[in-house]
C-alpha cells in the first residue's frame, strides 16, 4: 500500500510539472511573437502600443495609421482577433519625456517586476522613443495621469476594450 501511494504521488508530481512547463511554454511563445509583431508594426506605421502579462497567454498590440486604429489580440502566440476602427487620429503629444512618463505612471501605479507590462515605440519628430513599463494593467485602466499620452492610452484601453482578458489563477 505504501509503495502504490508513493507511485501515485510521484505520478501526480510529474503531471504537475508537465502542466506548468506547457503553460510556461505558451506564455513565452506569446511574448516572443508579441515582440516580433511590435517591431513589424512599428516599421510599418511609426507607432505601436502594447499590453501583455507574464500571468497570461494573451497580449494586445495596437497602432494608429491613416485615420484609423488597428488592434491585434494575441492568444498563445497567434493573432486571435484583428479589429479596425476608422476616424481615429494618432496620438499627438509632442512634449514627450520618457522620464516624466515613468514618474507619472509609477507615482500612481506600483512597479511590478513579475507581471503586467505596458509599452510603446513611437516616432517623435523623426526620433524613435521606446519604453516598457512594468505596471499592473488593472491599475493603469483606472487612473488619471498628468501626461496627455498616458491619458489618451488609458482612454483608448477602456473605450475599445484593449485588455478584455481576466487572467485568474484558474487559467494558469
Amino acid at each position: 500500500m505504501k509503495i502504490s501511494s508513493k507511485i501515485l504521488f510521484l505520478i501526480f508530481i510529474l503531471l504537475l510539472f508537465e502542466s506548468c512547463s506547457s503553460t510556461k511554454y505558451y506564455m513565452n511563445k506569446n511574448k516572443h511573437i508579441t515582440v516580433k509583431q511590435i517591431n513589424k508594426i512599428y516599421k510599418q506605421n511609426g507607432n505601436v502600443y502594447y499590453l501583455y502579462s507574464t500571468y497570461s497567454n494573451n497580449s494586445t498590440i495596437w497602432t494608429y495609421s491613416e485615420n484609423r486604429m488597428i488592434i491585434y489580440l494575441l492568444k498563445n502566440g497567434r493573432i486571435n482577433n484583428k479589429q479596425v476602427f476608422y476616424g481615429i487620429n494618432a496620438i499627438d503629444c509632442p512634449q514627450l519625456s520618457i522620464n516624466e512618463l515613468r514618474k507619472d505612471l509609477y507615482s500612481k501605479c506600483a512597479l511590478e517586476l513579475d507581471g503586467d507590462c505596458f509599452g510603446f515605440m513611437i516616432s517623435v519628430a523623426g526620433d524613435k522613443r521606446e519604453a516598457s513599463f512594468y505596471v499592473g494593467i488593472n491599475c493603469l485602466k483606472h487612473v488619471e495621469f498628468e501626461s496627455c499620452l498616458l491619458n489618451r492610452i488609458v482612454g483608448d484601453i477602456n473605450k475599445y476594450g484593449l485588455w478584455p482578458f481576466d487572467y485568474t489563477v484558474s487559467e494558469l
